[in-house]
């Protein structure tokens, strides 16, 4: 493990996803505030949260032709797909990608973020053609309703894509550490990384954090979270993720 430049703490290599967004070549597409989960923690601010709206970076797009302008007058070299859920607006993604892939090329990098609510591999399978990585965001840390289906999901959209395209972006919940380290190790052999993401407070989730956490000095970050994401590096010593 080693502290990166971008202070933040790194094992093994990045993802190319993740290569280009430190680089800033990554346009962010969001495209739609709804979302198949109501996740206590989310972020996402009020203005976004169960809008049917789509940003480019932070331009408002009302179509294709306003996403293309913001890749060209930034120049980016790919497009990280966001929400709420991009499922929930399921052809709005297939085309956006599929648009995106053909204007550009297909060295544009495109890489989406997603519950698996909505997964199935039929849609997996015609976004794969697209897509090229995939980060997926399981439920567990609200519920564990889901847990075992949702492996199994992971499971075979890794047999359909390869491992290499499919990885893990989790919010590192301080009490939830060895929850989230023994659902890492159940998937390792599915999955080629995992992005684990500082906890931060924001304007949705305020009356949560303040009643439940501590704050580090910065007043935005949860205490003892990056430790924990530490902690999880530290015990996956011998994992190749």
């Amino acid at each position: 493990m080693k502290k990166t430049k971008y202070d933040s703490y790194l094992k093994n290599n990045l993802p190319l996803g993740c290569k280009y967004c430190l680089s800033g070549e990554k346009l962010v597409l969001f495209i739609t505030g709804k979302c198949s989960r109501s996740c206590w923690y989310c972020s996402l601010s009020e203005n976004r949260k169960k809008e049917e709206k789509t940003y480019a970076n932070e331009r408002p797009c009302k179509n294709i032709k306003d996403v293309i302008l913001e890749v060209k007058e930034n120049n980016a070299k790919g497009a990280g797909i966001t929400g709420g859920d991009p499922l929930v607006s399921y052809n709005k993604t297939l085309n956006y990608a599929k648009t995106l892939k053909k204007e550009f090329g297909k060295n544009f990098h495109i890489h989406i973020y997603l519950p698996l609510n909505l997964v199935t591999t039929k849609k997996i399978k015609e976004l794969s053609k697209y897509i090229d990585e995939f980060r997926f965001h399981p439920s567990f840390l609200i519920s564990s309703e889901n847990k075992e289906q949702e492996k199994q999901k992971i499971k075979e959209i890794s047999g359909i894509l390869t491992k290499k395209k499919v990885g893990l972006e989790l919010p590192l919940i301080p009490q939830e550490k060895r929850k989230i380290l023994n659902y890492i190790k159940d998937l390792e052999e599915y999955i080629s990384f995992v992005n684990l993401n500082e906890f931060e407070i924001s304007e949705t989730n305020f009356d949560i954090i303040t009643k439940k956490y501590k704050l580090n000095k910065d007043t935005y970050t949860i205490s003892k979270s990056k430790k924990s994401g530490i902690w999880i590096i530290k015990k996956l010593k011998k994992s190749k993720l």
